[in-house]
């Protein structure tokens, strides 16, 4: 009986140890902070292509969510390439301007002006890009990415 006991305890303990473990490696961003809006102001989204699905969504609270998720190729091993980032925008004419709170996120890695049209977006730096919300659509990543209000 002594035994069945100790064993449940030693269960229970050890059970009660990791319950607020997080896995290895899934530290929490420091985008994790930012509470997203509900109501949408402004969304682009990418068109039909066999390269990435692209949202990016301006909320009504003044914040963003850039989502890109690659489409696997055939005959290549890599992982899909999944971007999941948030920040804070303010606006400037017709230019929303974002701010990632993510310091290890490289804003020119998605926005590459190599694969733009002129007057789409400016990096201002790692962090910080101006879009152009006067544009009917913008590149994103090389994919074009259509205005829907």
């Amino acid at each position: 009986m002594k035994k069945i006991i100790g064993i449940v305890v030693l269960t229970l303990v050890v059970s009660a140890c990791g319950a607020g473990k997080k896995a290895a490696g899934t530290a929490p961003s420091p985008s994790d902070d930012i509470a997203l809006g509900k109501s949408e102001v402004l969304k682009y989204q990418s068109l039909g292509n066999g390269v990435a699905t692209i949202d990016l969504i301006f909320f009504k609270n003044n914040t963003f969510h850039l989502r890109l998720e690659s489409i696997p190729q055939p005959d290549d091993a890599q992982e899909p390439i999944q971007i999941s980032e948030k920040g804070r925008y303010s606006t400037e004419g017709n230019w929303n301007i974002l701010n990632f709170k993510n310091p290890s996120f490289s804003a020119a890695s998605v926005f590459d002006k190599t694969y733009s049209t002129p007057g789409d977006f400016e990096v201002l730096d790692k962090q910080t890009v101006k879009v152009n919300t006067a544009l009917e659509g913008i590149m994103i990543w090389g994919i074009f990415c259509e205005k829907i209000e």
